[in-house]
């Protein structure tokens, strides 16, 4: 259920507003009036049958009948003689078949706890969310909505503020390199989700969950792009190679996505305080003004995620063409082969090249990556690392001075081969995924806005009616 309360919005079927509060010292048999205090109300001869004498099952029967077509003046005026505090279930005794919850903050609102829909859960006020939620009836309906009520929920066995606190020691025993300043734009996102937890009665632990995994998920990518090791070449003379490569350009476009990342976050964490700061006033807008600001700050932030994870795509990319570009490597050494095996079968080395200070400094980079001598125990790159996706390591040169590269069959290349691709097309699976994500957010954005504007025009268009009709 959505975690913003919006008291102000129009209500669904399910919870009919009246049009004047009906008062408790009204006699029983007093005519209701209606918003135009011209037609009256005359309540039907159920509406004066106690719930407690409804005893037998046609006997509640027919009483149902009536009471589910009773304009909703009538529940307010029937629990207020029979209920308690704005609850009243029919019948009173074993299991409710109508519960009748009253609002606390709007007289004129009632609600009909087995009749209620999502978006009736979604409107309630909190006062009114701690009633719904404190009837038998809420039990018996919360699980078609995956509904809890906040003071019985758990995640991961933990209290929802217990488990946000062991996911923030969680994020900073895994920062890494990431400094504290780097680390506050997802602790500020996690604490919007603890604040608008916070002030609901009932809630969603699905969709709670899914926040706080989103947000844990994109902290830890960002802490994997952070926490990188430089690329280093030496010692001096014939042992020289590479050490910790993880691209072909010395980790340039890594330490740019970890930049864009993190600023990409900070930026969503400062939208939706000015979003959150926004909603705590509402009583001081107009509701156009309200849900303009709303939806250009919410599209703001889905703005701010499509750079975010349009980022990790470039990232994705430049892996794959890293790994393409030790493909390339091995086709070139397989062209080698002359296809005629004679009574020993035929070898070549990487490129046809006798050791490592023979290759191109590319085709350094790409052996250190990718031997296990010098790749094994070396980092990965930070995709590698956030996606668990190891590493095909071949033993290209053997350890002793120099350095000399090894040779193998054409099969044995084929199969080094084979292992490359396995990882590519896991890679490109990621990039499509990906880009399903990325296309979905823009979607929302568009979406968002679209809403916003329709929104806007039909409340112009209700505020030009009212004024010609006053």
């Amino acid at each position: 259920m959505a975690m913003v309360e919006a008291k102000s919005f129009p209500l669904s079927a399910q919870t009919r507003p009246t049009h004047s509060p009906v008062a408790t010292g009204d006699t029983d048999d007093a005519i209701l009036k209606n918003s135009s205090g011209t037609d009256g109300i005359k309540p039907p001869p159920e509406f004066y049958i106690d719930p407690s004498t409804l005893k037998t099952e046609k006997q509640l029967i027919e009483f149902l009948k009536s009471f589910d077509t009773w304009p909703s003046q009538l529940w307010i005026k029937y629990a207020q003689r029979w209920g308690v505090d704005g609850i009243l279930a029919i019948p009173p005794q074993g299991k409710a078949e109508r519960t009748i919850v009253t609002s606390a903050t709007n007289p004129d609102n009632v609600y009909i706890v087995e009749n209620m829909a999502m978006i009736d859960f979604a409107m309630l006020s909190r006062e009114d969310a701690v009633r719904v939620a404190g009837t038998a009836a809420f039990d018996d309906v919360k699980g078609a909505f995956e509904f809890e009520r906040a003071t019985d929920a758990r995640f991961d066995g933990l209290s929802f503020n217990d488990y946000v606190d062991s996911i923030i020691s969680d994020m900073r025993s895994k920062k890494g390199k990431m400094s504290d300043e780097d680390l506050q734009p997802y602790l500020n996102q996690l604490q919007h989700v603890r604040d608008d937890v916070d002030d609901l009665a009932i809630l969603k632990p699905s969709e709670i969950r899914k926040k706080i995994s989103d947000i844990k998920e994109v902290f830890e990518r960002a802490a994997h792009f952070s926490d990188i090791q430089p690329e280093t070449y030496g010692p001096q003379g014939a042992d020289a190679h590479y050490s910790n490569v993880i691209s072909l350009d010395g980790g340039a476009a890594i330490n740019r996505g970890y930049r864009i990342f993190v600023e990409s976050d900070r930026k969503i964490a400062a939208l939706e305080a000015q979003r959150n700061n926004l909603l705590k006033r509402f009583n001081t807008l107009d509701l156009p003004t309200l849900v303009t600001q709303v939806m250009m700050l919410d599209k703001q932030i889905t703005d701010a995620k499509s750079v975010r994870e349009g980022e990790e795509l470039k990232q994705q990319n430049e892996l794959s063409n890293t790994y393409a570009a030790m493909q390339d490597a091995i086709n070139e050494t397989l062209r080698l082969f002359s296809g005629k095996d004679g009574d020993d079968p035929e070898k070549h080395s990487l490129c046809d090249k006798k050791a490592y200070a023979e290759l191109t400094d590319r085709q350094k980079k790409l052996v250190s990556m990718f031997t296990n001598l010098f790749g094994k125990d070396a980092q990965q790159h930070p995709l590698e690392a956030a996606r668990s996706i190891s590493r095909p390591l071949m033993d290209f040169v053997e350890d002793v001075r120099g350095y000399p590269l090894k040779t193998y069959t054409n099969a044995q290349w084929n199969t080094f081969g084979t292992q490359l691709s396995e990882v590519v097309t896991l890679l490109g699976q990621n990039t499509q995924l990906k880009m399903n994500d990325i296309s979905t957010l823009q979607q929302m954005g568009t979406s968002q806005f679209e809403v916003a504007s329709k929104a806007i025009s039909r409340m112009t268009d209700l505020s030009t009616a009212i004024s010609r009709n006053i």
